[in-house]
């Protein structure tokens, strides 16, 4: 059997892979359509293209001696101008808070400690709380806490009902910051549209400026769009060198995202070699796992969330061993002695059992990763660590699987190196739970937030998910916490959906 190194210099075992029976229910991946269709300040350095949030501008008007008042919109749309204005009878301190009716979100004031003067003044709030996540739509209140200078704090409360959001283009990242057009398969681009209209898609050579590709891509809202790119610029391959991929939305076209891309003339591939997936790094530091977490991995070759059969021996007859999940799966190179065979190790679909086995050298493909971030996940500890441009940059609590929900023997979540895939919005599992922001790892094995119920007034109670986090409890996916704090630099469920591209690197530590 072979070993995992693992976090903090302990070896660990790796164990197995799930099956989508493992996974917290059925997996529906998005559906695929040619030409159809953020983060805060401190992540807009290493991560280029996500748009910040703006910085409250506040206009003031009126006159001292007016009475404590606050006006807020009937309705409010996320991404929207939803002027809030605050009356003051005399210079002070205020702070307006946002409480949602979603149970363990805790909302971005709208407006944090302004020291304001006497008379009336108004600013622009987006119904947003952390990271740019909009809130969702039903009741919310606004709490104006207002603090005279030399006086007591005096308060005032206004409800609003938050709408659908605006059209706000979300994000919007190509599956690899370097592709060589012309090999099989095509460039995935990853989007989503807060409310249904067209995108427009540029691909810009970055010497001269010149638009050499050019698409309206029409989008639901709110749901991940999958735009698929050829390579081709007026029916011709494109040129080898730098690009920008330009995007923004029709009806907000001041909002533009922009990501690099290189193309390349030959596709990175290697001469197949031993290979280890999963030699986590013990000494060297965080340059050290940053180098491990941003390696290339070989995968079998094949249909995202199809397998592969294993064989006992190096011939086509061979009787099977068992299926290993094709193209989000690392796997060990172990023997390549036999001409166009290679022996490998990996995990089986079905019980996850670990085996051994022969497939054709054709049948492993070389995948890049993300040289972006990567996700460490520590069943130990049941947290999940985010790591980007070189260094942890926050860690949230997680459930993973655990083999005694519901009698399940495959509900435990398999440790190992994942790329992530497509993604959902959303699922509901057999239970009724609802998942959010959901990512595919290995077959039905997913990244997704804690669950939540409707209340019968159309609330969305993530409490008993939430209480579970940082325990065994799932049936085999990671559940991510939805709440962001200072504490997870912002770190939640959202903030993943929102930032990790295709072929981000997933390490799984096993626990006890």
């Amino acid at each position: 059997m072979r070993k995992l190194c693992a976090f903090c210099a302990v070896c660990l075992l790796l164990a197995a892979l799930a099956l989508s029976a493992g996974a917290e229910a059925g997996f529906v991946a998005p559906a695929v359509t040619e030409g159809q269709g953020t983060a805060g300040v401190p992540f807009e350095e290493a991560m280029p293209g996500l748009l910040p949030q703006p910085e409250r501008q506040v206009t003031v008007t009126g006159t001292e001696g007016c009475p404590f008042e606050m006006k807020t919109p009937a309705n409010a749309a996320p991404y929207g101008q939803n002027t809030v204005a605050v009356t003051l009878p005399a210079p002070g301190r205020v702070t307006v808070a946002v409480r949602s009716r979603v149970s363990t979100v805790i909302p971005e004031n709208a407006l944090t400690a302004y020291e304001a003067a006497a008379g009336t003044f108004s600013f622009s709030w987006p119904a947003c709380v952390w990271n740019g996540e909009p809130l969702p739509e039903g009741l919310a209140s606004l709490i104006c806490y207002y603090t005279p200078d030399g006086g007591t704090e005096q308060t005032l409360e206004r409800t609003v009902t938050v709408v659908k959001p605006e059209a706000k283009l979300l994000y919007a990242f190509p599956e690899l910051d370097a592709w060589c057009p012309g090999t099989p398969g095509v460039l995935h681009v990853d989007l989503e549209l807060m409310a249904g209209g067209v995108v427009k898609a540029q691909v810009v050579r970055k010497a001269d400026q010149t638009v050499v590709f050019s698409r309206s891509i029409q989008c639901e809202g709110g749901v991940n769009t999958e735009w698929k790119w050829d390579g081709k610029s007026a029916g011709q391959t494109a040129a080898a060198g730098e690009y920008t991929l330009r995007f923004w939305s029709e009806a907000r076209p001041e909002e533009v995202i922009e990501q690099p891309l290189t193309l390349l003339s030959a596709p990175e591939k290697p001469e197949l070699s031993l290979h280890d997936p999963y030699a986590y790094p013990t000494e060297g530091g965080d340059e050290a796992v940053w180098a491990f977490l941003t390696s290339p991995v070989w995968v079998l070759e094949g249909y995202e969330g199809n397998g592969l059969m294993i064989r006992e021996n190096p011939y086509e007859q061979s009787a099977g061993v068992g299926y290993v999940t094709c193209r989000t799966v690392g796997v060990s190179v172990l023997d390549l002695s036999v001409p166009g065979w290679a022996r490998i190790g990996a995990y089986r679909i079905k019980e996850g059992a670990y085996i051994e086995g022969w497939v054709r050298r054709t049948d492993l493909t070389w995948q890049p990763v993300s040289t972006r971030m990567a996700l460490v996940v520590d069943k130990a500890s049941q947290r999940l660590t985010v790591w980007q441009a070189g260094h942890p940059l926050g860690t949230v609590y997680v459930s993973t699987g655990s083999q005694d929900v519901g009698g399940r023997t495959r509900a435990e979540t398999k440790a190992g190196v994942f790329l992530t895939g497509t993604r959902m919005l959303s699922f509901r599992d057999e239970s009724y739970a609802r998942f959010l922001n959901v990512i595919r790892i290995n077959g039905g094995d997913l990244i997704h937030s804690i669950g939540y119920a409707r209340t019968a007034d159309y609330d969305m109670d993530f409490r008993p998910h939430a209480s579970l986090l940082g325990r065994k409890a799932s049936h085999g996916c990671i559940r991510v916490a939805v709440q962001a704090s200072d504490d997870t630099n912002g770190v939640n469920s959202w903030w993943i959906w929102t930032h990790a591209q295709r072929n981000t690197k997933v390490f799984i530590i096993e626990g006890e």
